[in-house]
């Protein structure tokens, strides 16, 4: 609490006013609750009206409260006709896996988007196995061609999605602190699958042959990439 306020002259940059001399207070305690109150009332007087309420209905999902391994199966589970899966790294735990065989092997329709330009040299050949598998389940997988693919989302029968901060692998599943949200909101709905469908126009489709390396080089990126 002080004069101390955002602008050149007190970061000392400013040619004419440097050096700025000011005197500031730190605050703790219970008195900041009243200082936020104060920030809450000046911020509601002075912003515009806030949107009105839609009939979006959404459910927020933290690894703190929710184990992520065993949501992700109940949310693949829900699949009837399709499944999309876009992850800038695709390193699943062996019971998402099962899920992924499980609902190809019902008739869902699954698909996989993940980067053709990795970010680490050994996430993407940790990969191959995993998607090499699920092709010859019957699964489509592309590789995005135009900059990094780093985008976290699951689509569930157009009709359902998860967005967030988690990755489709071992470490998001089972040890990172991850933050999703759940919903069935129409227009966000209608969004990412507008989104999907324009990054698999800029992608290419993957067979098996596409996805072997040297068997060395594979184990130490798949022993790796349990760890990354």
């Amino acid at each position: 609490m002080g004069g101390f306020n955002i602008g050149l002259e007190y970061l000392h940059l400013d040619p004419v006013l440097t050096p700025w001399r000011d005197y500031h207070l730190r605050l703790t305690g219970e008195i900041t609750q009243d200082c936020q109150t104060e920030f809450e009332r000046d911020w509601r007087e002075e912003s515009i009206e806030p949107e009105k309420n839609g009939n979006g209905q959404y459910q927020l999902v933290s690894s703190e409260t929710v184990d992520q391994e065993d949501f992700i199966c109940s949310l693949l589970k829900k699949a009837s006709a399709s499944i999309f899966i876009g992850s800038p790294y695709f390193i699943p735990t062996q019971k998402v896996e099962s899920c992924l065989f499980e609902a190809i092997e019902k008739g869902v329709r699954l698909t996989i988007l993940v980067p053709g330009t990795p970010d680490h040299p050994l996430v993407q050949p940790a990969s191959y196995r995993y998607l090499r598998r699920l092709i010859e389940k019957g699964a489509d997988v592309y590789q995005f061609q135009n900059g990094f693919y780093h985008a976290k989302a699951i689509l569930i029968d157009d009709r359902l999605c998860d967005i967030g901060t988690m990755n489709f692998d071992r470490r998001s599943l089972l040890i990172n602190e991850e933050l999703n949200v759940i919903t069935e909101d129409a227009n966000v709905i209608r969004s990412l699958t507008e989104s999907f469908k324009k990054d698999l126009a800029n992608s290419i489709k993957l067979q098996v042959g596409d996805l072997k390396v040297q068997p060395i080089k594979e184990t130490a990126a798949w022993c790796v990439g349990h760890l990354l």
